[in-house]
């Protein structure tokens, strides 16, 4: 199909805000070791910042519902990346605690402002090929961060400096959206990948808060990954630090790779058979986490999990717009990033009581029950539902 002019430079536009989306997201906890030396907080203290920011986004997601209703996609999204750089500037003059949570109020309702209005518009324009790649983009910015932190580092520059040229980025990316704001088009969406077109839903059910649900459980699981997959593969399997640092690393690299690599595979399978997969494959790997020690298998296992997890999250939120109405898709969509955003505080925190109690022994089970869980529903949801006749 022929693409319109305006099309091809919204998707540009979009490519870009995915790829800033993703830098902030991870410098944060590169930067946090020398932040909390200049400031002379406890180390502990980043989790408080992230909570701010965290909690904050999730607001901003919900907010976007009614606001979509008065201002334009690319309007929400030029105001977010503006209220994103003022945080990231801001952090750069930052001497205290205090300043620290006055410019995470700004990052915060950006990145929620920013990640929500994006997964509207690509699940209802594009198909959901675009919504895996989109994602993979983000978690290509996730790895520009960390890499612009250690170049400045080598340069001699400070945390401070880094932070105040990916606020500049994203001050220049907004600008950038300003100029072409017109461009930003809905009339030629994408066909869909391997979906037939089926009459929408147009009520607020059970099925859609179950599929809020989803993205709780999902986002929460792969926050807790991160923070204690590696000290849990250390303490049950009595591997070394370099093992588990590069077990972890595999993990994120095939969560990057399979964002491509499914993307692909959607326009071959369709998100249904994606999803089946993905959940397969994730719990396939978990298992294989936890009932052998060797470590060539422990780092196979890591890479199943994230090539499994990956695709999951934009198939589920690519489909929300082929199951229901626009007015409801959009709600479900802004309470699904909202959902995520909750559920990466709450479900770590809930698993953090336990392992106090139980240490890290159970880990990885903890993670399996989760995937578990979710593959329960997903499987209520296509088979289980009288009231859901249609197939996410």
């Amino acid at each position: 199909m022929k693409r319109s002019y305006n099309y091809i430079t919204a998707t540009i536009l979009i490519f870009f805000v995915y790829i800033s989306m993703g830098i902030p997201d991870s410098i944060f906890g590169v930067a946090w070791p020398a932040m909390h030396v200049d400031f002379g907080l406890p180390v502990g203290y980043a989790g408080i910042v992230i909570a701010i920011i965290s909690v904050l986004a999730g607001i901003s997601s919900i907010a976007q519902v009614p606001l979509a209703r008065h201002l334009s996609t690319g309007t929400i999204t030029y105001i977010s990346c503006v209220l994103t750089a003022v945080g990231l500037i801001g952090y750069s003059f930052c001497q205290n605690l205090a300043t620290l949570v006055i410019y995470s109020i700004p990052l915060g309702l950006g990145a929620g402002g920013v990640d929500t209005t994006m997964s509207n518009y690509v699940s209802k324009y594009h198909s959901a090929r675009y919504m895996n790649y989109l994602y993979g983009f983000a978690g290509i910015g996730s790895t520009i961060g960390p890499l612009m932190y250690s170049l400045s580092l080598k340069s001699g520059y400070t945390w401070r400096f880094t932070s105040g040229v990916i606020g500049a980025i994203q001050l220049l990316l907004a600008v950038i959206l300003v100029i072409y704001r017109s461009k930003w088009r809905s009339g030629d969406a994408d066909t869909p990948d391997n979906v037939q077109v089926q009459q929408k839903i147009g009520v607020f059910d059970l099925s859609s808060y179950l599929r809020i649900v989803l993205f709780f459980i999902l986002t929460g699981a792969e926050v807790a990954l991160g923070l204690w997959a590696s000290s849990a593969l250390i303490e049950i399997k009595g591997v070394t630090d370099e093992v588990a640092a590069i077990a972890l690393s595999m993990y994120f690299a095939s969560v990057t790779l399979s964002r491509f690599v499914s993307g692909y595979l959607t326009t071959k399978l369709g998100n249904k058979m994606i999803i089946r997969g993905g959940l397969i494959l994730a719990l396939a790997g978990t298992l294989l986490i936890i009932i052998f020690d060797f470590w060539v298998l422990t780092i196979l296992g890591f890479m199943a999990l994230g090539f499994g997890h990956s695709p999951i999250y934009p198939c589920l939120m690519h489909d929300t717009h082929r199951i229901y109405e626009e007015s409801y898709a959009n709600r479900i969509v802004s309470y699904q990033i909202g959902a995520s955003l909750f559920g990466s505080i709450v479900v770590p925190s809930i698993m953090g009581l336990f392992m106090e109690r139980l240490g890290l022994s159970y880990f990885f089970i903890y993670i399996a029950v989760f995937i578990a869980l979710v593959a329960f529903i997903y499987f209520y949801l296509n088979v289980g539902l009288p009231i859901n006749k249609k197939s996410i």
